[in-house]
């Protein structure tokens, strides 16, 4: 098998422990990982329109709004007219979906602190910077964004 092969297995596997801390972080929530997502990326972008959720999750639009109902329901999110234009809605987050997602934030750091603590800091040093590398490097042959301040 080819290194770089064997590295794209190693970031998914890695994507996948992830996915599993994040899933351990907000057991106590009753959220979706999709919601969870969600809710980070609203976070990240301020406001999302219907249409910009589905085009970020690779969804339809309807289950978007399923989505953002689901929430909304929940409280975290709520949806505002733009000033502007009453046609255009946007989603963003209230108060107690800030709230919740910073405790799920909290529970992720601290699960992958205690799992990564037996790593030596000079080694999570240069993975880092590999880490780095990498996105760059994969930046600039597939272009997007800079680095995800999730």
């Amino acid at each position: 098998m080819s290194q770089i092969r064997e590295l794209l297995l190693g970031i998914r596997a890695l994507q996948m422990q992830t996915k599993r801390l994040m899933t351990l972080a907000a057991k106590d929530e009753s959220l979706s990982q999709g919601l969870i997502f969600l809710l980070f990326r609203l976070s990240q972008a301020g406001a999302l329109k219907i249409t910009d959720i589905s085009e970020e999750l690779g969804c339809t639009a309807g289950a978007a709004t399923g989505m953002t109902d689901r929430l909304e329901e929940k409280g975290l999110v709520q949806r505002v007219r733009s000033a502007e234009d009453r046609r255009i809605v946007q989603v963003v987050l209230t108060e107690e979906g800030k709230a919740r997602l910073e405790q799920i934030r909290h529970n992720f750091e601290k699960l992958a602190f205690q799992a990564l603590y037996e790593i030596p800091e000079e080694r999570l040093q240069d993975m880092i910077e590999t880490v780095q590398e990498i996105t760059k490097t994969m930046q600039k042959h597939a272009g997007g964004e800079e680095n995800d301040k999730s």
